[in-house]
């Protein structure tokens, strides 16, 4: 663990060892107000609920009147603690009442579809939450599929059923889709909920390694053994190897150019010490770091698994002893826990010449974790907002 870390960002890790370990807390003040606001920023505030409940739940029995009363005009003075245990069980909720609502769309979608023989394989968050303790708390922003054909399993169908799926969406829903001619995915919102239908897994450019890249995992891709079912409506999880590898290759990209907080963090940790994975840790993980090296995030990888034992308190038995370089790796964590504001992922209004200088300053994480060379990464940089701004313009006209 590092002494680096502002107090908050080692109280936040130090919850989550309790949380999922039972690694008991540093006895020192806690500051439960700013504890649960760092949650929310990681995505994370309900997987952490029951811990946190429990432990104010026991301050509040000890001491009724535990901290400042916070007073509220025309009521009479309420316990800050009380307080903010109350909006900790608010966010739980509605994390959960999202999740049900986006997997509940999941399935709706794949049972329009499925008589024009497409199936939907769900990419990221429906299957990584699955790995977790209480799948419902899993907080995700969206609902990514990855649409193929039913007839033809066994080969990619270069974003073919992705089209017939916008058409579908467009037709039956009266949908508005955005993105349709982007390089990836495109867009639309049902029930509030974000759907990025993909024509392409990762995207990311027209390199010779970014594609060889796309063309392997559409590869993997092409395992259809995992199935969920609702209802007799089937929705396809990907393998192990494609989640690991899919999620190495997404999180060390966004690491890169923009960010990413805990709870991607601990989607790698469960995948990891998932059933599945695990069963076949040796050959999963004999199979994995080359690839790894080969896409050159073989450093992000270990330093990764490094941040899972030693900060987010899961088992070493887990994981294979990989070499890293422990100056860089509390200079990653630093950037995830308690990111300084250039660290920070930007909102699509931000300016260009703001990206930009954020991107330049995250020269350094590009430099150890980037798969290509620095100037076509800032050429596929200029060229992913100057797609991005396009879609937007089209969506709404």
């Amino acid at each position: 663990m590092s002494n680096s870390l502002p107090r908050n960002a080692e109280q936040l890790l130090a919850l989550v060892r309790y949380a999922f370990h039972g690694i008991p807390m540093p006895e020192e003040e806690i500051r439960w107000h700013e504890l649960f606001h760092e949650a929310c920023k990681q995505n994370i505030a309900a997987n952490l609920h029951p811990a946190a409940k429990e432990l104010m739940s026991k301050c509040i029995a000890a001491n009724p009147d535990c901290f400042a009363a916070t007073p509220i005009e025309g009521e009479d003075p309420v316990p800050l603690m009380k307080l903010v245990l109350g909006l900790w069980d608010i966010a739980t909720e509605r994390t959960i009442q999202r999740s049900h609502v986006q997997f509940s769309l999941l399935y709706r979608l794949a049972k329009m579809v499925e008589p024009a023989g497409i199936g939907l394989m769900v990419l990221k968050g429906y299957g990584f939450s699955a790995n977790y303790p209480n799948p419902m708390f899993r907080f995700s922003n969206d609902v990514d599929i990855y649409p193929f054909d039913l007839h033809n399993p066994d080969q990619p169908d270069g974003g073919r059923s992705a089209k017939r799926v916008d058409a579908i969406v467009r037709e039956q829903l009266g949908v508005e889709v955005t993105g349709e001619n982007g390089d990836h995915h495109s867009r639309f919102i049902i029930d509030g909920i974000d759907v990025e239908n993909h024509f392409k897994i990762i995207g990311g450019g027209k390199s010779r390694q970014a594609q060889s890249f796309e063309q392997h995992m559409q590869q993997l891709a092409l395992d259809h053994t995992i199935v969920a079912k609702k209802d007799d409506v089937k929705v396809y999880i990907p393998s192990v190897k494609f989640n690991a590898l899919h999620q190495l290759r997404h999180d060390s990209k966004h690491f890169a150019n923009s960010g990413i907080n805990i709870r991607h963090l601990l989607d790698w940790a469960f995948l990891v010490a998932s059933p599945r994975f695990q069963q076949a840790k040796e050959e999963n993980w004999q199979w994995l770091y080359p690839q790894a090296e080969k896409y050159n995030m073989h450093k992000f990888l270990a330093i990764l698994n490094a941040i899972c034992i030693e900060d987010l308190g899961f088992s070493a038995d887990l994981f294979p002893v990989l070499p890293y370089n422990a100056k860089l790796k509390a200079r990653v964590l630093q950037a995830i826990v308690a990111p300084a504001p250039h660290d920070k992922p930007h909102s699509f209004e931000t300016p260009f010449h703001i990206k930009l200088l954020h991107w330049m300053r995250n020269d350094w994480k590009r430099r150890v974790f980037a798969d290509i060379p620095i100037p076509q990464a800032f050429i596929a940089h200029v060229r992913a907002y100057i797609n991005s701004q396009r879609a937007h313009r089209q969506s709404n006209q």
